[in-house]
């Protein structure tokens, strides 16, 4: 009886991993549009910045501007940059972006902000000069 109750201690702790082999983000899904001018944003960062500052959660922007997130539900300040990470592969030429006014690339002066709600997020954001 002993050597079960011992092997069934030794088991749970692995079963219980075994389950556990990708914990998912604790938030809520966000995603949208980025123009600049009219026209898809073809590349950069959005990032929801809290407004207490404890939280930030940054995701890129695709060619057709459009972007997803994992978002923690709450109040957010959202800056938008054209900068976009370097390429693996250097033989890939740089992606010309426009640029796009200083004030949406800093949570602190951004006019963009977003309530996440529980469930899904649909943010799109209109940007100009």
């Amino acid at each position: 009886m002993r050597a079960l109750t011992l092997l069934a201690t030794l088991a749970a702790p692995a079963l219980a991993l075994a389950g556990d082999e990708k914990p998912d983000p604790k938030g809520e899904a966000v995603s949208g549009r980025i123009t600049f001018k009219g026209k898809p944003l073809a590349g950069g960062t959005v990032t929801f910045a809290s407004k207490d500052g404890k939280t930030t959660v940054a995701a890129a922007i695709d060619a057709e501007g459009a972007y997803k997130a994992v978002v923690p539900a709450g109040d957010y300040a959202v800056a938008i940059t054209t900068l976009v990470p370097k390429k693996k592969d250097d033989k890939d030429p740089p992606v010309k972006l426009p640029p796009i006014p200083a004030k949406y690339g800093d949570p602190k002066t951004t006019p963009l902000t977003a309530t996440v709600k529980e469930g899904k997020n649909a943010f799109d954001f209109q940007l100009s000069d």
